[in-house]
């Protein structure tokens, strides 16, 4: 978070255009979205430790570029590049991590993990936009960069220090990469509910492009600056921690689809007090959407690691979170060339509705039960 806020608010420094701010966070949306299920994959195929580790430490190589970029004043074409790689580096992390989830801890103790897990985001999305508005406020966006980088170090050394196993049953034996990645699609196109999870997330994340976009302009125009923009997205990472530390009290196998819906319905409201309240009643109104984010994506996450057998998952999470980052590519040129035009309030308007379509969505599937999903058979 603290390196997204430091690109977005030296695009706009240098830029003052939202087109910019919007391509900065589509070059890596778009590409974390095409490359995410092919480096998804390596989580069924290779140890998930070393897959998380190494993930960190490109990763970590790649931001300190986009720093040492910065500090130098490359054109901002450059930085797009370095981003890209970056999200490239990236992307096999998360799949890893939440396919490992449920063989770190009990069956039971899986929607505590993902809470957790969930309380940890809300701090990062918290102290990240913070950390990564006041170092570019205060010292430059190169610094946020490289800060960036260190915490990726940090990440695979943490990695490094567990011991228990990542995976339940081995990794997959299968030598064609293309046939995993089919397989994967596979699992989703044949289960309903999941398949309805991801397409809802799908529909509802196109918002948030056009607040990505439209977040440094209105903190530009308010007067807040930098630090302003950070507060924007720390508002909702302090309410993601407290919506994630009440999911595992809710979270039951009968009760994540309906903790979505409310997750998603309390992210669409937020979003729509934003495009009407003055800037710092905005900032407070942001913990809703935030507490939102905190039930919601325990939830689905639980729902898919309960519902997706180990050798799969991988797989299946790295098409979640494909279909997540496409959302946020479409909707980020469609911010890129829509905000100016139609205001910044109004994007706010938009993003929220988008939001409640997604949880339209998510209503229709109340009832749909969920069963552990098993490898097609030739």
């Amino acid at each position: 978070m603290a390196a997204g806020i430091a690109l977005a608010a030296v695009m706009w420094q240098r830029t003052h255009s939202s087109a910019w701010v919007a391509a900065g966070a589509l070059s890596t949306s778009l590409v974390a979205g095409t490359v995410t299920p092919i480096t998804g994959a390596l989580a069924d195929r290779y140890d998930r430790r070393s897959v998380m580790i190494g993930s960190d430490l490109l990763a970590a190589v790649a931001y300190s570029l986009l720093a040492v970029l910065v500090a130098v004043h490359a054109p901002p074409a450059t930085f797009l590049v370095a981003a890209a790689v970056g999200a490239i580096m990236e992307s096999p992390f998360v799949p890893a991590s939440r396919a490992a989830l449920p063989n770190l801890v009990s069956d039971a103790d899986v929607p505590w993990a993902n809470g957790l897990l969930g309380q940890v985001s809300g701090l990062s999305a918290a102290l990240g936009p913070l950390t990564g508005g006041a170092l570019t406020g205060f010292l430059s966006g190169s610094v946020a960069l490289a800060f960036n980088a260190v915490t990726f170090l940090i990440s695979a050394w943490l990695v490094r220090s567990i011991r228990r196993s990542f995976s339940g049953g081995g990794v997959q034996a299968q030598t064609s990469r293309r046939s995993m990645v089919r397989e994967g699609f596979g699992v989703v196109r044949r289960t309903p509910i999941v398949r309805g999870v991801i397409i809802s997330g799908f529909v509802a994340f196109i918002g948030v492009g056009f607040v990505i976009a439209a977040n440094p302009a209105l903190a530009d125009h308010e007067g807040a600056g930098p630090i302003g923009l950070g507060a924007l997205w720390a508002g909702w990472g302090i309410g993601t921690i407290l919506g994630a530390t009440l999911a595992p009290k809710f979270l039951r196998p009968d009760r994540e689809l309906p903790i979505v819906i409310i997750g998603f319905t309390l992210q669409g409201l937020a979003l729509g007090a934003a495009a009407i309240l003055p800037f710092w009643f905005v900032v407070a109104s942001q913990s809703l959407g935030g507490i939102g984010s905190g039930l919601a994506d325990p939830a689905r996450h639980t729902l898919i690691q309960r519902t997706v057998a180990d050798h799969l998952r991988g797989r299946v999470i790295a098409v979640m979170e494909a279909a997540g980052w496409m959302s946020f590519a479409i909707s980020l040129v469609a911010a890129g060339l829509l905000v100016d035009v139609i205001g910044l309030r109004e994007s706010y308007a938009l993003a929220s509705t988008l939001f409640l379509a997604g949880t339209a969505l998510l209503v229709s599937l109340r009832g749909r039960g969920t069963t552990t999903v098993q490898p097609e058979t030739s």
